[in-house]
Formats: structure tokens, sequence, C-alpha cells
């Protein structure tokens, strides 16, 4: 992600860069020339100078707890410690993007979405639970909603084209989200991804 990221960040003209995404894929082409098209990017032009982007690299519980515990010094009048992004409960919304389930701990990214938002703020989600390599805990849909309420967040409502209402009485939503896409292909790939949008409670 890094690195395109910084590629698009070097390259931000609209169509001015292209590749063949398909070209290594033999199965499932209607014809070779399909297999052999490119694909123009980026579909817009970039300009994340003003956008207000901020690439932050390193792991998100690392990068964001050690700037809590850096904000915590300062609280009690010591040395701040190195700069990081942002002090706890700096944040009116943090949105996660096929990204909760790449966690090895998955209780350590909602400890930390929960620390960086201020009472009121909230956590929009949108991905899979497809939990990645060795993790400590993985969560069914309906026990990830418990946690997070236990957690002091409330669940509100998400517009009907977020999809179908996954868990009767919740308020969570799934609809396909296709990857590796290729609308030309004889096959598609695609998760039942899940948004929901939770609002963290006063103390």
């Amino acid at each position: 992600m890094s690195v395109a990221y910084r590629f698009l960040e070097a390259n931000p003209a609209k169509d001015s860069n292209s590749l063949h995404p398909f070209v290594d894929g033999w199965s499932h082409h209607a014809t070779t020339d399909n297999m052999f098209r490119s694909v123009s990017f980026p579909d817009m032009a970039v300009n994340a100078s003003s956008s207000g982007v901020l690439l932050v690299e390193g792991d998100f519980t690392t990068v964001f707890h050690a700037e809590k515990a850096s904000a915590t010094r300062r609280s009690k009048g010591a040395a701040a410690g190195p700069a990081t992004v942002e002090s706890a409960e700096s944040f009116d919304g943090v949105v996660t993007h096929f990204f909760i389930d790449t966690a090895r701990n998955l209780m350590a990214y909602l400890d930390t979405i929960y620390a960086l938002l201020r009472p009121g703020g909230y956590w929009v989600n949108f991905g899979p639970l497809l939990y990645g390599t060795g993790p400590w805990v993985q969560l069914s849909l309906d026990e990830v909603v418990r946690v997070v309420k236990a957690m002091g967040f409330e669940f509100v409502p998400v517009p009907d084209e977020c999809g179908d209402v996954t868990l009767e009485g919740e308020l969570v939503r799934g609809r396909t989200a296709v990857y590796g896409f290729d609308e030309r292909a004889l096959t598609r790939n695609a998760y039942q991804a899940q948004t929901w949008a939770a609002r963290k409670l006063a103390h």
C-alpha cells in the first residue's frame, strides 16, 4: 500500500500510466485480447497535498499507542517524547476500509480506534472478516458487535445503499464487494463486506 500511495503521489495526472493487470492469469478469459488489454490509471487526478490525506507508516496500534503514551506524559508535565501523529481522543471519525480483519490482535485494533475517538466521534467500517495469517482471535460478526457495544460504542443507522441487514435486530449491513475485478472475465470473486457506523459514547 505504501508503494502504491507513493507512486500515485509522484504520478498524479489522470490516466498518466497504464499496466496489463490480467496478463498473468490464463483462466476465465473470453478472448485473448481481454487478457492482454491495458488499464490506465489513476482514473482521476490525484492531489494528495491538498486532500488532507496523510500517510502514516507503521503498525496501526504501535504508532497511535505511542502517541497515546506521549499524551499521557504531557498531561503529567513530563517531556512529551518523540512526536508521532495525534494525541488520544483527537479524532472526530475513524474509517476502517478492508482493514479490521488484517489484525493479528483484533482487540488491540478496537482499543486503538476507541482511544483515538473523541466522545461522540464516529467509527465507520466497510470490509469483510477474512482474518489474516496467525490471528490471535477470529470473532464472528455477532461477536464483534457485542464487543464493540461493551466497549462503549452505540451503533447508528447506515443508508439502505450499504446493503441488506446482516444480523436481525442490529444496525449492520452487508453488500457484495468484488476484488481482483475484471468485468470481462468469466468469473467473479467477491466478499459479503460489512458496513456499520458506531458512535463513541461519553465516558
